[in-house]
């Protein structure tokens, strides 16, 4: 049967060259993977922040509180209803400031006996004498000058007429007197005698000490509504007990005259009200707040009544839960995206070939949700303990290792303790433990060889765990270990657990979302699978090459460091496309017939037998589902490296005709990971021992270093990462494998003659 390829299946050189590039680059997913990475995100966050909803306590004073109500902050309460009573209380005992001034009755008197000199000076002048009007307007003008007093034209006549009249003076004094000494003049006179029935005045006295009334008992006088009123009751009485009979002229001139200057004056009791009011804000800003410190942990009520007290603390922890939620949200969302974006930053670095599609964002995803969402359910019990000593970090270490690599799983394990961390306040004792038990995690289930091995690995993380939670507690208390054997069974518990959650979560991996696992390739590589029957069945010798190849395809990747089991199960796989036309393919040609059959076929069409195995073994890996690391590399095991010995025969019949080297190449992607690039090496090396058959471990070697720089000058390893220090180690690898296997033996009799 002869097979020919459509025009989609003969990919050019330059097209699969371009195409490899680009699969080397991070393909960025559509829209919706956004949209998932942002949900698990926040799924993340909300087992994280420890209080994403909060309780008010609506409380009144009186009320009866049914439960228990602890405090989850330290905070200070400040009692501020109390602290406007206080305020209240200090002002009600600070008094008005009224000043007192005694010298207003001397500069009254200072006025009168001014205007009394200048009339008499006035009186005296020749030119003045004779003429009482221009003496008036003469005195008056100096008046209004000096004193802004202005008078009526009586009163100054009266006043330049009895200018000599020492009595007259002596009367204004006692007037004055009486007015600023013996009274007192107050503008508000209510607002004064209400603050002094309170006792709430307290008086400022101006001027020189005298032997007055207190002024706080003082019989005031309104001011300006009551000062006239006392002026003429004084004239009054004083014009009616004076010996000296007054007309009626000075009595008017004494009552005009006084109440000129006292209007003039102003009152001698002054509310300061400024001053006041600076002393009332002193008081008030000196009064000190009560303040009531709580404490992380203090119990706040208890099935009691609620107080004044424990109502201003309730209604301070409301607003402080209000507050905390959108902070704590944030504060905790920002860290854990920064976590996140280190984790991409590292896979980005140590894993080029990680893409950004859905399967990979659940595997980074998922095993952070499952842990922590079985720590929050045990913290939202109050199980605080339990919880910090019960974290699952050990699924998280193996579920890594098995999706990723051990690096990457040590690296997860390192957040995934610091995110921990954040759900129980960086408690260290719980931290130390969480951290030991995945890191033996990750150590324990290393170079997995059976499903077993998980079982093995949750009972060393138990003990693990057991030690670590001993030498916590040992830590807490120096002088004695007083730990319960509670927290110890806790440790082992733990450590099945978390081998049975990661038992039951790697079919959600394997399955659903077609991760490829190393129990999965564990399986693969039982020599059972229905595709390895049908080889060794119908392709014999290609099924036992595929065994060769494996075993040295392991060997050079336990030596590198990259997956054996991966490299093991391509090795089985790469070859189950020679099952359909077995008899093509050297290996498996065991009569003259069969070997024949190249030679009814062209070159070229011989070429395309050969090339078809790994279309057909591509087709045959998807319909029985193999996992897509293994139809990878059962795809890039030939890279596009020319099927030199029919090339080499189309250029012998060519007749010096041009011959198209790209028929004669595989029409696949060159190797992309470091597994498939051992595969290639494996295959060409299996192949040409088997066919050379070395004698000497020199021949060996020899042999795998021609073909290991025939690849590599080809550059068919140019996008797997080898670098050229393990392809010197994958050939050391290969090398020691031969030699075991065509070492010499001892001839037997039979054998010699």
């Amino acid at each position: 049967m002869i097979w020919k390829f459509s025009k989609e299946q003969r990919v050019s050189r330059n097209h699969i060259q371009k195409r490899d590039k680009n699969f080397t680059k991070v393909q960025v997913g559509p829209f919706s993977n956004y949209v998932l990475t942002f949900v698990l995100f926040l799924i993340v966050v909300g087992l994280v922040t420890p209080y994403l909803y909060y309780h008010q306590y609506n409380y009144k004073v009186g009320d009866f509180c049914s439960e228990k109500i602890v405090s989850p902050y330290d905070f200070a309460v400040l009692d501020l209803d109390t602290l406007a009573e206080k305020q209240e209380f200090a002002l009600s005992k600070e008094k008005d400031l009224y000043q007192f001034d005694l010298t207003y009755s001397d500069k009254a008197i200072m006025v009168v006996e001014g205007i009394f000199d200048e009339a008499t000076t006035i009186k005296e002048k020749e030119e003045l004498k004779k003429d009482l009007e221009l003496a008036k307007d003469a005195l008056n003008e100096i008046i209004i000058q000096e004193y802004q007093i202005h008078l009526s034209d009586g009163t100054l006549r009266t006043i330049i007429k009895n200018a000599d009249y020492k009595k007259l003076l002596q009367h204004l004094k006692d007037i004055f007197e009486n007015l600023y000494l013996e009274k007192g003049i107050v503008k508000n006179k209510e607002r004064f005698i209400i603050a002094r029935s309170n006792n709430m005045i307290t008086p400022r006295i101006v001027g020189e000490k005298r032997l007055v009334p207190d002024p706080l008992k003082m019989d005031v006088i309104g001011y300006p509504e009551e000062v006239g009123e006392r002026v003429d009751v004084l004239v009054s009485k004083i014009y009616s007990s004076s010996k000296a009979k007054w007309s009626q002229e000075i009595a008017e001139a004494i009552s005009e005259l006084s109440k000129s200057l006292v209007v003039d004056l102003g009152p001698n009791i002054v509310f300061l009200r400024d001053e006041t009011l600076k002393r009332r804000a002193d008081v008030k800003s000196g009064v000190q707040v009560d303040k009531i410190i709580v404490n992380k942990g203090d119990v706040i009520l208890d099935k009691q009544l609620v107080s004044h007290k424990e109502k201003i603390i309730l209604d301070k922890l409301n607003e402080y839960l209000r507050t905390a939620v959108i902070n704590t949200f944030f504060s905790h969302a920002l860290i854990i995206f920064i976590f996140f974006v280190m984790i991409a930053v590292y896979l980005k670095r140590f894993h080029p070939l990680f893409r950004f599609n859905t399967k990979n964002i659940f595997i980074i995803f998922f095993p952070f949700i499952i842990v922590l969402a079985i720590s929050r359910v045990l913290l939202s019990l109050n199980l605080q303990t339990i919880a910090g000593y019960f974290f699952p970090i050990g699924v998280m270490g193996m579920l890594f290792l098995l999706l990723l690599d051990v690096r990457a799983a040590m690296v997860m394990v390192i957040f995934g303790t610091m995110l921990f961390g954040m759900q129980t306040s960086f408690d260290y004792r719980y931290l130390v433990v969480a951290l030991m038990g995945g890191m033996t995690a990750v150590y324990s289930l290393y170079g997995i060889k059976r499903r077993w091995d998980i079982i093995l690995t949750g009972i060393t993380i138990g003990f693990v765990n057991m030690v670590s939670i001993a030498l916590v507690n040992l830590m807490n208390n120096p002088t004695g270990l007083t730990l319960s054997y509670k927290f110890i069974g806790i440790g082992m518990v733990n450590g099945f657990f978390c081998a049975m959650i990661t038992i039951s979560s790697l079919p959600i991996f394997e399955y659903f979302l077609g991760v490829t696992t190393d129990i999965r390739l564990l399986e693969l590589t039982g020599v059972k699978h229905p595709l390895l029957e049908e080889l060794a069945e119908k392709a014999p010798a290609s099924y036992q090459h595929s065994l060769n190849v494996a075993k040295l395809a392991e060997d050079a990747a336990t030596a590198i460091g990259a997956s054996y089991l991966l490299s093991r199960a391509g090795a089985y796989f790469h070859d189950i496309g020679k099952a359909k036309n077995s008899k093509y393919f050297s290996e498996n040609q065991m009569t003259e017939e069969e070997k024949s059959l190249h030679n009814e076929l062209t070159p070229k069409q011989s070429a395309d037998i050969i090339k078809r195995h790994v279309l057909e073994g591509i087709e045959l890996g998807k319909k029985h589902h193999l996992p897509q690391p293994v139809i990878d590399i059962i795809g890039q095991h030939h890279g596009d490296s020319i099927i030199t010995f029919f090339y080499d025969e189309a250029l012998n019949q060519s007749d010096n005709e041009e011959v198209d080297e790209e028929d004669f190449r595989y029409p696949c992607p060159k190797p992309l990971s470091p597994e498939a690039g051992i595969l290639l090496l494996a295959d060409a090396v299996e192949a040409a021992t088997t066919s050379i058959n070395p004698k000497s471990e020199e021949e060996i070697s020899s042999l795998v270093s021609k073909l290991i720089n025939e690849k590599f000058i080809d550059g068919q390893l140019n996008d797997c990462a080898l670098t050229l220090q393990q392809l010197h180690k994958i050939g050391e690898a290969f090398v020691k494998q031969l030699i075991g296997r065509y070492h010499k033996r001892i001839a037997y009799p039979w054998q010699k003659e």
